[in-house]
């Protein structure tokens, strides 16, 4: 069987920073757009590729792999679609990196807001949190990752509306109505309650303190991006 096509990309910054942003690995990443040295990713298309001269768009039909080599972050879909420095569409796609692992039907990457929406048989894994739901998203410069649309997490076993991750400490925010059980103590809050778990490690097994007053860098981060995206709703066309 023949190999597909490798081939190394030589892209502007943002396109770079689209992986960069999904690894939040490193606090100094130019989440506001400045300029960095030209970096390179590769590219293995599964087979056809399609590009039109006239919007810059270039297609993987049959999917491919996406890898930053300096973040080690990868993404596999069964179709890809990106125009340089502006926007990237993935379809079947799974993205493992330092924010965790997702799986869904649709991912969006807007690169000028550094925002990242997924949708469709969504599922979410990072240490501390498993969990399914309708919609995924990322705010690279808010450092904030969220589910809505009827999460249900068997790590922590919990429901919630929406559930918000600080993507550098692990913290979560649960906006109710929610449910959350450890053993046999179970919280639950309704619709405009909220429940912030903290991660802890007892005997060497990963848990949570849970608190009601959630944290004012918290309730800040949250509130300036749900001023701008509606969480709970599709990425667009």
């Amino acid at each position: 069987m023949l190999r597909p096509p490798t081939f190394l990309c030589a892209v502007r910054t943002r396109f770079v920073w689209l992986l960069a942003v999904l690894a939040l690995a490193a606090p100094t990443l130019p989440f506001a757009g400045a300029q960095a040295p030209v970096a390179e990713l590769t590219v293995v298309a599964y087979g056809a590729q399609r590009f039109d001269l006239a919007s810059g768009r270039t297609v993987l039909e049959e999917g491919g792999e996406v890898t930053d080599r300096a973040s080690g972050v990868r993404m596999t879909a069964g179709w890809i679609a990106y125009i340089d420095g502006a926007s990237l569409e993935a379809r079947d796609a799974t993205i493992d990196g330092a924010l965790g692992r997702v799986r869904a039907a649709r991912v969006v990457i807007d690169l000028a807001s550094g925002r990242v929406r997924a949708e469709g048989d969504l599922e979410f894994e990072r240490p501390g949190i498993r969990a399914r739901a309708e919609y995924l998203g990322l705010d690279g410069p808010a450092g904030l990752a969220w589910l809505a649309g009827g999460v249900v997490a068997d790590l922590p076993d919990a429901t919630a509306a929406a559930v918000w991750i600080d993507v550098a400490d692990g913290r979560l925010v649960l906006d109710g109505p929610y449910r959350y059980a450890d053993g046999p103590f179970v919280l639950e809050g309704g619709v405009g309650a909220r429940l912030q778990l903290d991660p802890i490690t007892v005997d060497d097994a990963a848990g949570y303190d849970a608190r009601t007053d959630v944290e004012d860098d918290l309730v800040e981060r949250i509130a300036s991006v749900a001023a701008v995206v509606d969480v709970a709703a599709p990425a667009g066309p």
